[in-house]
């Protein structure tokens, strides 16, 4: 069960047949975002009152559609809405005052998007809750799930090997085996990327400053700069490696982890392969002394503009050495000179 922050009184009771008896009470304690991948769609926008029409109020500051989906998930519940700049609620059933009109009020953290109004709820459904990696949840115990990629079977930490499907298939105890006996389990997809192509990457929030994620194919190259809202005054910055299929990401301007989810971008095919054009480091679409300029500066003073994107290409790796210094502007000048 889920309880709110504050005390609480817990009664339990037993009955003791024969010999002694032991009592072991286990808890967990957690911010109940800890959730990433949470999928959602909007509903609309409907009236609030004294009585809220969501019950549960999530005690998350200056909360988002993203982060307001991740908390509620995490504690079962199937819808979430945003009001008030950036309240949260959850609740399993919505719409008892009926529609409003006035979800006009942006949120705090991300001016872009709308979080309610005045007594008005922006109303989200959780549509599927996707664990860490590049994987989604296609289907609980019993239910079929549509993938054309990988499918594995299970909860919590423990699945069962993953298993190419063509389509779809039942996610069953029978068809994969038990891997966690007496829990009810669910099936995950990790959808086939093909050469060339990118995915989303679950990777959460994180307690260590390195966590490692599994994922499904061996990817090439991984963009540091995540794909989902982040609060700029964490100012977090991120470096990626990649091991086979496991993914690690070191936040670089701090060692004790972050607290925000966190969704970055995966490719494959071969780093490099893609057609890169490292000499246009302006991004301006033709290669000349600006771009001389912009490689010098980043030399001198800010080499993190060196970060290899996400099609595997760094920008002034003129001779695709790996690392940017004084041979790749010679080589850039010839490029502008001779061609």
């Amino acid at each position: 069960m889920f309880l709110s922050a504050g005390e609480h009184e817990i009664e339990i009771y037993f009955q003791e047949y024969t010999g002694g008896a032991f009592l072991y009470v286990s808890w967990e304690v957690t911010t109940g975002e800890l959730l990433t991948g949470t999928e959602y769609e909007y509903i609309g926008c409907y009236a609030d009152d004294g009585e809220r029409d969501l019950e549960y109020m999530a005690d998350i500051a200056s909360a988002t559609a993203d982060s307001c989906a991740s908390h509620c998930a995490s504690l079962g519940y199937t819808y979430f809405g945003t009001q008030w700049y950036g309240e949260c609620f959850c609740d399993n059933n919505y719409g008892d005052y009926g529609e409003a009109t006035n979800c006009d009020t942006p949120c705090d953290a991300n001016s872009q998007e709308m979080c309610g109004g005045a007594w008005a709820n922006s109303v989200y459904e959780i549509t599927a809750t996707g664990l860490d990696g590049d994987a989604y949840v296609c289907a609980d115990e019993w239910e079929t799930c549509e993938c054309t990629g990988w499918v594995r079977y299970g909860a919590d930490d423990t699945f069962t090997d993953w298993v190419e499907v063509d389509g779809s298939i039942e996610c069953t105890n029978d068809v994969f085996g038990d891997p966690l006996y007496g829990t009810f389990k669910l099936c995950e997809c990790a959808p086939y990327t093909e050469a060339g192509e990118c995915s989303t990457v679950y990777i959460g929030s994180a307690s260590d400053n390195s966590p490692e994620t599994e994922v499904s194919v061996e990817y090439a190259s991984c963009d540091p700069t995540p794909l989902n809202y982040q609060d700029p005054s964490w100012n977090d910055e991120f470096e990626i490696e990649i091991d086979g299929t496991t993914i690690t990401v070191t936040r670089l301007d701090s060692d004790s982890g972050w607290g925000q989810s966190l969704e970055i971008e995966c490719c494959t095919g071969s780093a490099g392969s893609a057609e890169c054009d490292n000499g246009d480091a302006d991004g301006s679409g033709e290669t000349d002394i600006l771009d001389i300029v912009v490689i010098i500066n980043g030399i001198l003073y800010d080499d993190s503009i060196f970060a290899v994107n996400s099609s595997g290409c760094m920008i002034g790796d003129m001779d695709e050495s790996g690392e940017v210094d004084i041979l790749d502007i010679v080589q850039l000048v010839n490029v502008i000179l001779y061609g």
